[in-house]
């Protein structure tokens, strides 16, 4: 008889085909499309729907659609500047609860994910994943644009601003404009007080 260490029920363990790894860290099934790998076989059939292209709910801001009316909600977040899941131990906010969930757990010092290659310690297998990428080279995102790789979808988006024409981020004190507000933040330091 198979049995599961992790509480998951009869049902989820057949569904699973014994492959249970439920709060082991191990993500065992992986996205083709995106490589995004997921501890169930029933997470990852979830997430196959965001590669759709025909989403139901379609964002009026910005046009992205969504397989999941949840995941619309979500980004609309995005235009409204909406953050309403805050920290209780720092001022980090949130626009969806599983990223305070990810976020509360920096608060602890349960490091429980090791590298093998150099002894680093994270909270979330996730982030030994990313860290591992720096010892092994592999850029799994690509810009669309110019094609240039990156070893996590956040340095892919931040690089992805450089081919937009818009500079949303304004001196006050001169006609310069900025992409990302860490440039203009360093700009401002040029201007006497």
């Amino acid at each position: 008889m198979i049995t599961c260490l992790t509480s998951c029920t009869k049902s989820q363990l057949i569904r699973e085909v014994g492959a249970c790894v439920k709060g082991t860290g191990e993500r065992p099934f992986c996205c083709e499309t995106c490589h995004k790998k997921f501890s169930t076989r029933s997470h990852l059939t979830v997430h196959m729907a965001v590669h759709e292209d025909v989403g139901r709910f379609r964002c009026d801001s910005c046009d992205k659609r969504f397989s999941l009316k949840s995941h619309l909600v979500c980004h609309m977040r995005i235009h409204t500047g909406e953050r309403p899941y805050k920290c209780d131990k720092c001022d980090y906010t949130a626009t969806a609860s599983d990223s305070l969930v990810n976020h509360m757990k920096t608060h602890t010092n349960d490091r429980r994910f090791v590298c093998e290659t150099c002894g680093w310690r994270g909270i979330r297998n996730k982030d030994l994943v990313v860290h591992t990428r720096k010892h092994t080279g592999e850029k799994l995102f690509c810009c669309e644009t110019c094609h240039k790789k990156f070893s996590t979808k956040g340095n892919l988006n931040q690089h992805k601003k450089i081919h937009d024409p818009a500079r949303p981020f304004t001196c006050d004190q001169c006609d310069y404009g900025a992409r990302q507000k860490g440039s203009l933040v360093r700009h401002m330091k040029t201007h006497p007080k």
